[in-house]
């Protein structure tokens, strides 16, 4: 069943489990974690304990035997589908260091299964735009990361400076400064966000950090005056950091 539009403007937590690693295993130890995904529940047994589990329910819940494409149809799908008609739409994996943030979020290249939400995102906003005979649109990208309260541009010649979050009545809230690219492809975006390797110094996501990856897409009827912009953040944040939106 299609989603309706109130149920896509509500917010949702999803919880994704990973298997356990190879190291993990290695060490001998087990799950306590059981995903009832009829119910959308999570329990989770105290090791050593003889009390009865305890359990919690979410909008969505996937165990570790769930598909990147499964997830992107469910979770995702219907965000990106809504800001391509003009409402806001953030998604963000949040969990501590080794969780598999960043599997979901990005995922691998190869095979094209592997691939996360991001750049399935990508894929799903450039091959709607070209469906779209009578509207025309135009979309920037923009990379940013927030570090111990301090927002840094990524796609920035000068990644160490400062920016500052303001706010205006026409605007709203905004990052002064941040550099945005008008891309026209799938290729063009992830030629962008190549730019950033070279910025993001960290050898792997530190403690309270979040990266996000900001997306506009301003969208233009043809045969009317009327028009509309929208925002699309994608981001993975470390347990730990203060989830609470500045945006």
């Amino acid at each position: 069943m299609a989603p309706t539009q109130k149920d896509v403007e509500c917010v949702k937590v999803v919880v994704r489990c990973r298997p356990l690693s190879q190291d993990e295993v290695k060490s001998g130890h087990r799950s306590v974690v059981t995903a009832r995904l009829p119910e959308q529940q999570i329990q989770i047994q105290q090791t050593g304990s003889s009390e009865a589990p305890r359990e919690f329910t979410f909008d969505q819940v996937y165990d570790w035997n769930s598909r990147q494409q499964d997830i992107y149809n469910a979770s995702a799908r219907p965000i990106v589908d809504a800001v391509l008609t003009g409402y806001n739409g953030t998604i963000f994996a949040y969990g501590q260091t080794g969780c598999g943030k960043t599997f979901t979020m990005e995922g691998k290249e190869e095979p094209a299964e592997l691939r996360g939400i991001i750049p399935q995102a990508f894929d799903h906003i450039f091959t709607e735009i070209a469906k779209g005979e009578h509207k025309q649109y135009l979309v920037r990208a923009t990379y940013l990361e927030i570090y111990q309260e301090e927002v840094r541009d990524l796609l920035s010649k000068n990644p160490n400076q400062r920016l500052d979050v303001k706010e205006t009545p026409d605007k709203g809230v905004y990052v002064k400064g941040l550099v945005q690219f008008v891309v026209k492809s799938v290729a063009e975006i992830n030629s962008v966000l190549q730019v950033q390797s070279a910025a993001y110094v960290s050898a792997a996501l530190a403690y309270q950090k979040c990266l996000t990856r900001h997306i506009e897409s301003s969208r233009h009827g043809l045969s009317m005056s009327a028009s509309s912009a929208s925002w699309l953040v994608l981001a993975r944040i470390a347990a730990g950091f203060d989830v609470r939106p500045w945006w």
